[in-house]
């Protein structure tokens, strides 16, 4: 038996988004980073709602962009409209269990440290220059990216004891770890790399007992990616700057 899911991320919409016509499979995970627009991205939510039976969405930290100050009730607003969608689901703190296969997800945020030979604070420096938010609105995406590892870690821990779970797919906007991004080596030597990722995120691997994690999609990174790592597979599908994009199709093996 095979379940089989549409991968997108980082649509990054300023106008108007039509996928008809596109979808392969009758679900679609969506990995954050539809819009800055709260209403294009509710929008598009809605027409990809119409496109599949059942949309997983997950946050990005383009959508919270201009609310890190309030940031809890930004996420608070997403998923009070969500829940009114059909088709649509909001990922944040919600386990889905669907035919066997369980799917847990976060955004992820960043702990600033993906690279550890450049110094956090010069990171958080840069984000505050560019998003122009202050210390106390560094210190709140830190304390989210904490909670969302954790809150990983439990919901993988807690899979173990289902019986009726044979498999799961972690779905994070941010890069899991840095080992895939080394291809890019500007990229890897940047202030910008320590704004990839939460490092904190794989320790949920730790309490993965089973083996059940079959992949772990992501976004974030505008390129591309599709790795194997003990047993796991790490994809994304990015449109980012990309003018022809096509939704990535990822069966899981039941």
């Amino acid at each position: 038996m095979k379940i089989a899911f549409d991968l997108i991320s980082d649509l990054n919409i300023i106008d108007d988004f039509d996928w008809t016509g596109q979808p392969t499979s009758l679900n679609c995970v969506v990995a954050g980073n539809v819009s800055r627009s709260f209403d294009t991205t509710i929008k598009t939510l809605e027409h990809l709602g119409e496109c599949y039976k059942s949309v997983f969405y997950i946050d990005g930290s383009l959508e919270h962009r201009d609310s890190i100050q309030y940031l809890s009730d930004s996420y608070a607003e997403f998923k009070k409209i969500i829940s009114r969608m059909d088709n649509v689901v909001h990922m944040q703190d919600n386990v889905i269990i669907q035919e066997n296969l369980a799917i847990v997800a976060c955004n992820g945020w960043w702990t600033y440290d993906f690279n550890y030979d450049i110094d956090p604070e010069q990171a958080e420096k840069w984000l505050q220059e560019d998003w122009v938010i202050n210390d106390t609105e560094i210190a709140t995406i830190y304390s989210m990216a904490y909670g969302d590892a954790r809150y990983l870690t439990s919901c993988i821990q807690k899979l173990q004891t289902y019986k009726n779970v044979k498999k799961i797919v972690v779905i994070t906007n941010t890069v899991p770890f840095p080992g895939l991004l080394a291809h890019d080596t500007q990229l890897m030597t940047s202030v910008r790399m320590n704004l990839m990722g939460n490092s904190l995120v794989t320790q949920c691997l730790a309490a993965d007992e089973k083996d059940l994690i079959d992949t772990w999609c992501f976004g974030h990174y505008p390129e591309p990616i599709e790795e194997f790592n003990s047993g796991i597979r790490f994809v994304s599908n990015p449109k980012a700057h990309h003018p022809v994009y096509n939704p990535k199709r990822i069966e899981i093996d039941l």
